[in-house]
């Protein structure tokens, strides 16, 4: 599928499969019969661009997550490290904005007096500045750690994204697996114990691993990477 880039397809596509995984994972264990064809059905969704369809689903839920975390967190990772106002380390601070107004050079960063006197505005700023160097670190070669770290971090908060749909879907396949041992004990064997106890890790892994501080690890990650790449482009 040479139209699925790799961040469509790892931080896309691949949280909409775990997602829809115990439905298939279900039929597995309950309808024997239609194992034969569930790659066919895969390889119709495929032709069809449900795997497309999905990455946009996926990423439309993923950036309504986002911009929920960014105001819970106080705004976005790299504008929070670019503010004066209650920074740990104002050096820190400094050697951004030197490093950073080198590369976003339309409109000078805000000095702290000025980010005192209209915050917003010199949060915009920072945003803005943010996407210029983004665009600056877009290399795969060049800055791999960057892509790699953006692409976990898109990851993660996509699957948070579609958290309750997971969760959902997951807990109805452990059920509906339960359920079938106990209408028909006779019909559970290896491979079915196996699959439950896959279907019961995907749940946990919904209810447990998907969470906002997973996302900010990953996030706080991309942003000290992000960063860390100026000290090339300056150099």
């Amino acid at each position: 599928m040479t139209f699925l880039d790799a961040y469509t397809l790892q931080a896309r596509v691949i949280p909409g499969f775990l997602a829809a995984l115990p439905i298939w994972l279900t039929l597995v264990a309950t309808a024997p019969e239609l194992q034969t064809m569930i790659g066919g059905i895969l390889i119709t969704l495929g032709a069809a661009g449900v795997p497309l369809l999905t990455a946009q689903i996926v990423r439309d839920r993923g950036k309504q997550c986002e911009a929920e975390l960014f105001d819970s967190w106080g705004g976005a990772p790299t504008t929070v490290a670019l503010r004066h106002r209650r920074a740990e380390d104002l050096g820190i601070v400094e050697l951004l904005h030197n490093r950073l107004s080198k590369i976003h050079t339309e409109t000078p960063l805000p000095s702290e007096a000025e980010e005192w006197g209209d915050p917003r505005s010199a949060d915009r700023v920072y945003a803005q500045a943010v996407l210029t160097l983004r665009e600056r670190t877009r290399d795969k070669s060049r800055f791999p750690l960057v892509i790699a770290a953006n692409i976990t971090y898109g990851f993660r908060r996509n699957l948070l994204g579609i958290r309750p749909l997971g969760c959902v879907v997951a807990a109805v396949a452990v059920a509906a697996l339960l359920a079938a041992a106990f209408m028909n004990p006779g019909s559970t064997g290896v491979l079915n114990g196996i699959l439950f106890v896959v279907q019961l890790a995907l749940l946990v892994f919904w209810v447990r691993v998907v969470s906002a501080s997973w996302v900010r690890v990953a996030a706080e990650e991309y942003r000290d990477r992000l960063f860390g790449a100026m000290a090339e482009l300056v150099a």
